[in-house]
């Protein structure tokens, strides 16, 4: 069964329960990339896409204040299938391949950082995986944990 987004409401996309909210960024996931440099200058190549990014993050978080305290992040990448792969792998299955699983969590720390969070080193426990999808997207959940809490 395949879940067509465009065709969902809000409401369905997306988790609202206020404790835990799951963001959903639709689309290929996105690695950090270096900075450019070149010409004496240097610049972010990705501030276009960060920049659509934060808009979709800010719609879907609302009017809700900013995370504070310690948080929980639970991420998942599902990424494409390749047209030549597709008789052999299935959705779910893990992607082993590039993007580096380390690269797609920054640029979501970047794009998230001063809309969701003040700042990324709020981030106290971090559960991340990339499995293959025919529906490539990034889902990811916000927990804030309790300040005396063991993790």
């Amino acid at each position: 069964m395949t879940l067509d987004y465009s065709k969902l409401s809000l409401e369905e996309k997306y988790n609202f329960n206020d404790d835990v909210i799951t963001y959903v960024l639709i689309g290929d996931p996105t690695p950090l990339a270096r900075a450019r440099m070149g010409k004496g200058r240097c610049w972010d190549s990705q501030k276009k896409t960060k920049l659509v990014h934060g808009i979709t993050l800010k719609a879907q978080h609302g009017q809700r204040p900013a995370y504070s305290g310690p948080l929980s992040v639970s991420m998942t990448f599902f990424c494409p299938i390749p047209p030549s792969r597709e008789r052999k792998i299935k959705p779910g299955c893990p992607h082993a391949v590039k993007p580096d699983l380390d690269n797609l969590i920054k640029y979501i720390c970047d794009v998230a950082q001063d809309i969701l969070f003040e700042n990324d080193s709020r981030v106290a426990q971090l559960l991340c995986k990339k499995v293959y999808s025919r529906q490539p997207r990034t889902e990811f959940t916000i927990t804030v944990l309790e300040q005396h809490e063991k993790i």
